[in-house]
């Protein structure tokens, strides 16, 4: 599954904004760490403060 996450993560355009509900019905915990998984690989996503959605980015702004 991590694959498959960082697959998604990878396909995203620049500035596309997901929510987690939406994408990880099954098991939101587990995709919640493949984000924080990517993002310690040098993964460019930015994660809202309360974790109901992520974006994929071109740079390191932070956004709510």
């Amino acid at each position: 599954m991590r694959d498959l996450a960082f697959k998604f993560f990878d396909e995203m355009k620049d500035g596309q904004i997901v929510a987690i509900k939406e994408i990880a019905k099954k098991n939101p915990e587990a995709f919640k760490q493949y984000l924080k998984d990517y993002i310690d690989l040098g993964g460019r996503i930015t994660i809202s403060s309360d974790w109901k959605k992520f974006r994929k980015d071109s740079d390191t702004k932070d956004f709510t």
